[in-house]
């Protein structure tokens, strides 16, 4: 018997609902395997933390995404290079502010 999909309306914050959980997932890994944690609210910057062993400072941009049946293997951009729209270069002036080396964080996986 083939599988019923049931067709779900998503809410009008719904991306924003989910960029916050993937944002508190990589929060509560990492501060599980002892970094200082926060999160940030800035162009390129959704959560900076510390390593107190390295003694290194990571700046981490989360992407998250919820998919719909049949998009599983589906890609997303990372960046747009958009003349007016330099997303890598905010990732980089951000870190440079902050005195922090760039990580992106993909599905709990660093990029």
């Amino acid at each position: 018997m083939p599988e019923r999909q049931i067709d779900i309306e998503k809410s009008s914050r719904h991306q924003k609902i989910i960029g916050n959980l993937g944002e508190h997932l990589v929060c509560n890994w990492l501060s599980r395997s002892g970094f200082e944690v926060s999160i940030v609210d800035h162009t390129g910057i959704d959560v900076i933390t510390y390593n107190p062993r390295s003694k290194k400072r990571l700046e981490i941009t989360v992407k998250s995404r919820t998919r719909n049946p049949g998009k599983e293997k589906t890609s997303i951009n990372l960046f747009s290079y958009r003349k007016d729209k330099n997303d890598r270069q905010k990732v980089i002036d951000a870190c440079k502010a902050f005195s922090c080396e760039p990580w992106i964080v993909n599905a709990g996986s660093a990029i």
